[in-house]
């Protein structure tokens, strides 16, 4: 007879584990219920997470899959390691980590739960049918237990794309360790300091940051700006390019991949992001524990993180010149630290990690019920009910 671990056995699958608000995510909610959950991650050998993560759980605990790509391989391995593991709830997230979540609980008989961290608005309505992430997540959702969203702004879209109705989705938002007090001054002969995250691609929307970067050019700013830009994509050399064809080089660094972005944080002014659309974006989460003012479009998941006029400036997407005077306003020390302080208020009281973890522990809890004690599978078998599945 095994040893009776009053801890649940969870796995967790991400199809990424490089830079990135899902593996950064998963990172801080493994570390803050370490002693309440014994966690196996199935994830890439990407840098820096996969490291990261041995270094939290141990080789023992890391099944390796593809970098957003299904294997029946991979699936193989992970469907294995859940048994001889004796794990007793998958936890998916991301749209890849979703899909090897879900199928291998199916081939295995666990209890799964996915969070989808974004949910697109591209395809709501009429045209909901003619995306097959859509048919991907119905089909799925039919085999999962418990769905997450990350603000109640995905929730909204979700319900929209008719992927799930509303009494079926869990909002627990994403929630970052807290930052440092900082104290904002001047900027008075000395360039404004503005920070980006981009993955270069359509949904970070770069052609817009740069429209923002060449109107600012044009503005009479007392000491000017510099925009710093963190981040690695396949559009990246592009930006790069257009920055040379307007002559803006000066105005820009291209930082790529940095392992600290809040030490980047810490050295600017104000966040600024053209996102089309998010879930929660970590990104602006850490820069306002940091204290940092956000100038942010006015789009699912900025605006369920950003309080308008109090903690930054929301403009309309699509509409660089008003992000151009959101960002002129806060040449102001003043209100730089006013809604500084006003964005770290936030992150206690909204987006703490505690709440995020706390909250995550109870649907674990709820889901699995009384199998939440793991025995070997043989004994469970044998001497306790199966408990039914609610769809999810």
């Amino acid at each position: 007879m095994g040893e009776i671990n009053s801890r649940p056995r969870v796995m967790i699958s991400i199809a990424r584990a490089d830079t990135g608000g899902v593996p950064e995510h998963v990172f801080q909610l493994v570390k803050a219920l370490d002693g309440q959950v014994e966690f196996h991650i199935a994830c890439p050998t990407d840098r820096p997470y996969y490291q990261r993560f041995i270094t939290l759980l141990g080789q023992d605990r890391i099944v390796e899959i593809p970098h957003r790509r299904l294997t029946v391989s991979a699936l193989k391995a992970m469907a294995r390691a859940v048994r001889e593991k004796n794990i007793d709830l998958i936890h998916g997230h991301g749209k890849g980590g979703g899909v090897y979540g879900r199928l291998v609980a199916l081939a295995t008989g666990r209890n799964v739960i996915y969070t989808q961290h974004g949910m697109s608005p591209d395809a709501k309505f009429k045209y909901w049918f003619l995306d097959y992430n859509v048919w991907l997540d119905l089909i799925l959702g039919k085999f999962t237990d418990a769905s997450i969203c990350v603000s109640e702004g995905e929730k909204i879209e979700t319900v929209a794309q008719y992927v799930a109705k509303a009494h079926e989705l869990n909002v627990i938002p994403n929630g970052v360790p807290n930052g440092l007090q900082r104290h904002h001054v001047n900027t008075a002969g000395q360039p404004l300091s503005l920070v980006s995250v981009s993955r270069f691609d359509a949904q970070k929307n770069p052609d817009e940051l740069l429209e923002i970067v060449d109107l600012l050019s044009r503005r009479n700013i007392p000491g000017g700006f510099h925009m710093t830009v963190l981040g690695v994509g396949d559009g990246k050399a592009k930006f790069e390019q257009e920055l040379a064809n307007r002559s803006l080089e000066g105005f820009v660094t291209m930082a790529g991949a940095v392992s600290d972005v809040r030490r980047v944080f810490r050295r600017s002014d104000t966040l600024v992001s053209t996102a089309t659309w998010e879930g929660m974006p970590l990104a602006l989460l850490e820069a306002m524990s940091e204290g940092l003012p956000i100038v942010a479009s006015k789009v699912v998941g900025n605006r369920d993180v950003v309080d308008d006029r109090e903690s930054g400036f929301l403009y309309p997407l699509g509409d660089p010149e008003s992000a151009v005077d959101a960002i002129v306003k806060l040449t102001d020390a003043s209100i730089r630290q006013s809604f500084g302080e006003a964005g770290r208020k936030i992150i206690d009281t909204r987006h703490s990690i505690g709440h995020m973890s706390d909250q995550t522990l109870q649907l674990y809890r709820k889901v699995l019920g009384t199998q939440s004690v793991s025995k070997p599978r043989t004994e469970e078998a044998e001497n306790e009910p199966v408990a039914p599945k609610e769809a999810a």
